[in-house]
């Protein structure tokens, strides 16, 4: 019988994963079961439940013709990802802004737990939604937001982190004696915290993730970082 994958179980596509360069198939929950018993061992797929309703997104990294028929035979066909609307970051430094995700997706799901197009953002932080197109396939848009003070005091920060992307080990390159990271997920789940200039990440999934430097003094500066 053949091997098959883990990552083939009907389970949510896990938030924090880059689905760029995947390929995208929807299709029906029903049809699945071909597809888990005849793909290739050594494929990787993801799957993703369309909440509410019985219709699935399929992503495939390094997709073969032979993988592509499969899926089409049994009704999978191919489909885009979203297109994310590029935003570009904002400050609350005249009161609260509206921050608009765009319109034309299906579904809306910010981090502060509202699932409309817009929200009103108040304080400074890092803002997500991810949105869905009609066959399930969902992206993540990012946004952010900043106060007054560490939008114009991070302009004169020395503060970097290297290499990115990166494969585990996370630098950070700073003149401050004592500094404190913070990593999120684009969820804004907090992954880990510390006081050191380096952040492993070796056993954290491949994903896109937000590092938050502190000072003492307060001054904040977040980085994209890619693990790889």
């Amino acid at each position: 019988s053949k091997s098959i994958k883990k990552s083939l179980e009907l389970v949510k596509l896990p938030e924090d994963l880059d689905t760029k360069g995947m390929i995208h198939f929807v299709g029906f929950v029903k049809d699945i079961d071909n597809i888990r018993e005849n793909i290739p061992s050594n494929a990787t797929v993801y799957s993703n439940l369309f909440q509410g309703t019985n219709v699935m997104c399929l992503f495939v990294r390094k997709s073969t013709p032979k993988i592509q028929k499969l899926l089409e035979e049994n009704n999978f066909s191919p489909i885009d990802a979203p297109v994310v609307n590029t935003i570009p970051d904002t400050n609350v430094c005249d009161g609260p802004i509206v921050i608009d995700a765009g319109s034309g997706y299906q579904t809306y799901l910010w981090n502060t737990g509202e699932d409309t197009q817009t929200i009103t953002a108040d304080t400074a932080g890092i803002y997500t939604c991810i949105v869905s197109n009609a066959g399930g396939c969902e992206s993540t848009i990012e946004i952010n937001v900043t106060d007054c003070a560490s939008t114009e005091n991070a302009l004169t920060l020395d503060w970097n982190v290297y290499p990115n992307p990166t494969t585990g080990m996370i630098n950070i390159q700073s003149s401050e004696n004592q500094i404190t990271y913070v990593v999120f997920d684009l969820v804004g789940n907090k992954i880990a915290e510390g006081q050191s200039k380096e952040i492993n990440m070796i056993d954290y999934p491949s994903g896109t993730f937000l590092i938050e430097l502190q000072n003492s003094e307060g001054l904040l500066k977040t980085f994209r970082i890619v693990k790889k």
